[in-house]
């Protein structure tokens, strides 16, 4: 995990209840957050595999299971991605707030074609996160 990554999911946690959606292999996804070291980050981790690889993004289903365990309205939610295919679809059309973070090192850099796949906020850098969230006056 990158130190600055680190960082802010430490920052992150004192201020907000933090929830992690991941989708993959269910072995695969659980020994990479095993091997990171951030399941103490995080009150739930959703493995979109548990729930059926057609509830895998861009389904909604995972979003919804993630804000129903975090007691969190959508609109009071945001979701961190970097994969414009999958990752913002649901949470655009739920009413989460849908950042993306752009790092230079990325693997996904093609564009989406479709509908509502478009962050709503663009950052390059983690350490961007805290400043943006608190402009956008989110609360726990």
């Amino acid at each position: 995990l990158p130190p600055e990554s680190q960082t802010i999911l430490q920052q992150l946690g004192n201020d907000y209840k933090l929830g992690l959606l991941t989708d993959g292999f269910l072995p695969a996804q659980q020994l990479k957050v095993k091997a990171l070291g951030i399941e103490k980050y995080f009150k739930v981790i959703i493995y979109t595999e548990q729930l059926g690889r057609e509830f895998w993004k861009p389904s909604a289903t995972g979003f919804k299971k993630l804000l129903e365990e975090l007691k969190s309205k959508p609109e009071n939610t945001a979701y961190i991605g970097d994969n414009e295919k999958k990752d913002f679809i649901a949470p655009n059309r739920l009413g989460i707030v849908s950042i993306q973070l752009l790092r230079p090192a990325r693997i996904h850099t093609e564009p989406s074609e479709m509908p509502d796949s478009t962050a709503r906020h663009i950052i390059d850098n983690i350490t961007e996160l805290p400043a943006l969230l608190q402009k956008l006056s989110f609360r726990t």
